[in-house]
């Protein structure tokens, strides 16, 4: 009678009743791998990892073959960030239950968690072999295909997976990706669109569309792309010294203004030529006006801003992102579109100018103030600042640390924002000539 109870009170998820019965049921019965696997499962339920864990354990220990329990505990092992304790487990069940998709599955994600990914793959092939119709298994093959390049693979299984479910969005968007590395930019375009058609606030198939129409008005001679899927300036010497004029400025400010996409160089060249205009200064105006409301998630307040935006000079790339996401957030999906596609364009440009490694490869910005910007974006936090002069150019060389902790240094050619700078401080110094010598006349 209470081994019925007690599964009742599990299929209905009451699982602190369930293991108080199992408790008096496992007091009489305490050779029951089923009760232990109950339990288990329960008080991880109950998020009582420990107890758990000692129950499966048990569970093992009557019964070694018992797969059931060698799964679960996996699970447990998982949710408490033991991945290595887990993998073993893994290990047991597949070797006890050879036929499962779902334990080559567990174990190919385990280890991509490990960072030992050398048999990812394989693993993913072997639970796809096992049941060709699974979608789940489709789906990991088609994801890691593309992290592992294979692109026409991974746009094959991208296909196979819309097949069976036209509206998983991912596969979309895997496809495009796959295709826009690939240089096929106008597939990448095509399945932006049809992911969009699906869910039309999609921020990844928006940004997948709009990097796909970048690069396609783009000429690829003037590109390549690194080991890192980046795509850079092949002579990004010649692409730098072409810093445009103040009519390119104009110019390309109003088709920006009017919504077009602009070309990877393009954006470059409007960025850099901005150091023409009379009223611009290395210096961004001050005002925490923008990132205060940001914080406060005061998004009307903001969009306020959005009419305004371009006056600066230069730009600040800094509000052109948090008034576009504000935007966003306001259902004004037009004025969104146009401020972060100016807002990519202009940063991915910037990294397109090189790796920031070493001087040689430096990115080339406006401001001191975008080298934060760009650090930002990239997911890195600075920790110092030196400012060298190299074979007649000035770096700012910023040391940063990533999420994971990693240190790295980051070179930024500062030739523009320095020379503004030391022609600003010539003329004051010429000025100050003038009034001495004035005073002197008196």
């Amino acid at each position: 009678m209470q081994g019925k109870r007690y599964k009742k009170y599990y299929e209905n998820d009451q699982y602190r009743e369930t293991v108080n019965l199992l408790n008096k049921y496992i007091n009489s019965d305490s050779e029951n791998i089923e009760a232990y696997k109950i339990r288990g499962n329960s008080y991880f339920e109950l998020n009582q990892l420990p107890y758990a864990i000692n129950d499966f354990k048990k569970a093992i220990e009557i019964d070694p073959n018992y797969t059931d329990a060698h799964y679960n505990l996996a699970g447990v092992y998982e949710e408490l960030e033991q991945l290595d304790s887990a993998e073993y487990h893994l290990r047991s069940y597949i070797s006890l239950q050879a036929n499962d998709p779902n334990g080559y599955l567990r174990l190919g994600m385990n280890l991509a968690m490990q960072g030992n990914s050398g048999s990812t793959l394989t693993l993913y092939e072997q639970a796809y072999k096992l049941d060709t119709t699974s979608l789940i298994s489709i789906q990991v093959l088609m994801e890691q295909y593309f992290i592992e390049k294979l692109f026409e693979k991974s746009i094959e299984f991208s296909k196979r997976a819309k097949t069976i479910d036209p509206a998983l969005i991912d596969a979309y968007i895997t496809h495009g990706k796959s295709a826009l590395y690939s240089w096929n930019f106008k597939t990448a375009i095509e399945q932006s669109d049809q992911a969009l058609e699906i869910d039309s606030l999609n921020f990844d198939a928006y940004l997948l569309g709009l990097n796909a129409r970048i690069m396609d008005r783009t000429n690829p001679d003037i590109l390549f792309m690194n080991t890192d899927m980046e795509f850079k300036f092949k002579n990004s010497g010649s692409v730098i010294d072409n810093q445009g004029t103040l009519s390119d400025t104009e110019s390309l400010l109003s088709k920006i203004k009017q919504g077009e996409i602009l070309g990877l160089d393009e954006y470059f060249q409007f960025y850099v030529s901005q150091q023409y205009s009379k009223s611009f200064s290395p210096y961004l105006p001050s005002g925490p006006e923008i990132p205060e409301l940001f914080r406060d998630e005061s998004f009307e307040e903001l969009c306020k801003y959005t009419s305004g935006i371009f006056k600066d000079n230069p730009l600040n790339l800094d509000h052109l992102y948090m008034v576009g996401v504000a935007n966003m957030a306001s259902d004004d999906t037009e004025n969104f579109k146009l401020l972060y596609s100016a807002y990519l364009g202009i940063m991915e440009s910037i990294l397109a100018t090189g790796s920031g490694e070493s001087y040689d490869s430096a990115l080339v910005v406006v401001s001191a103030h975008d080298e934060y910007s760009v650090l930002s974006y990239l997911g890195l936090q600075p920790k110092g600042q030196a400012l060298s002069h190299h074979n007649g150019h000035s770096y700012d060389i910023l040391s940063t640390v990533d999420q994971q902790q990693n240190e790295q240094e980051v070179y930024f050619n500062i030739d523009i924002p320095w020379k503004s700078l030391s022609t600003t401080f010539s003329n004051g110094s010429d000025s100050k000539k003038k009034t001495d010598r004035k005073r002197k006349k008196q």
